[in-house]
């Protein structure tokens, strides 16, 4: 099994050697008073750019003097139908607040999973075409049903699959039914790679035009983080 395990506190990487952070950090208080509060809230603004902010939404953890602050501002709709959701993210160590604009884009669609509508949330990265979401998503489907649902990343062939093997292979086509609520799915891109992670379970794609969705699945691994 191609595992990536991720703790809070370390990080042990199996299969194919897939990067993971985990950070654990403990919080003195979640509260920013008096003139600390004022600073942040004026690097915001600026970072922020005429933005809306929405203050309730901010999460805060002061450790030892240093602190971690972040806020949401309101979504941005795009042409595309994506709706990118900036938020700002700062850092003080002893002196000074610095904020950074981050940008998560996200796309919404409905497709038919065994005959039944599934409306799934999708994170993109920015320049993803939302044209190529449905069937790549759809291709991941299909993979997670198939026999080839055992070929694990780093693992050299045949995948003959073993008792435990088949449970996770079950857990994956289970995941990628998208029978929850809040379905929801993630897009990444790396050199030469299309990524599709849900709920832990991460399929590996190239892009082929010999492919009639253009997407040819590689192979999967899953993502375990132990708190």
């Amino acid at each position: 099994m191609a595992l990536a395990v991720c703790f809070t506190a370390s990080i042990q990487i199996g299969g194919n050697s897939q990067t993971a952070l985990a950070q654990m950090r403990l919080c003195d208080t979640h509260t920013l008073t008096g003139s600390d509060a004022g600073a942040a809230r004026h690097v915001i603004r600026r970072t922020a750019a005429g933005r809306a902010i929405d203050w309730s939404s901010a999460w805060t953890c002061v450790y030892r003097g240093r602190g971690t602050t972040w806020v949401g501002l309101a979504a941005e709709p795009q042409a595309d139908g994506s709706v990118v959701e900036p938020r700002v993210s700062c850092q003080r160590n002893r002196l000074l607040w610095k904020c950074e604009l981050w940008q998560n884009r996200h796309y919404v669609v409905t497709l038919k999973v065994g005959d039944i509508p599934r409306t799934i949330k999708v994170g993109l990265p920015p320049a993803f075409d939302v044209k190529e979401v449905v069937p790549l998503l759809l291709r991941a489907i299909e993979a997670a049903a198939s026999p080839a649902a055992n070929r694990e990343c780093g693992q050299p062939p045949p995948f003959p699959p073993n008792k435990r093997e088949t449970e996770w292979t079950e857990a994956l086509n289970k995941s990628l039914r998208f029978e929850g609520p809040d379905a929801y799915a993630s897009i990444s891109e790396e050199p030469g790679k299309v990524l599709v992670n849900v709920d832990g379970n991460v399929l590996e794609f190239i892009r082929s035009a010999a492919e009639p969705a253009g997407f040819e699945f590689q192979c999967w691994y899953m993502v375990v983080i132990v708190t």
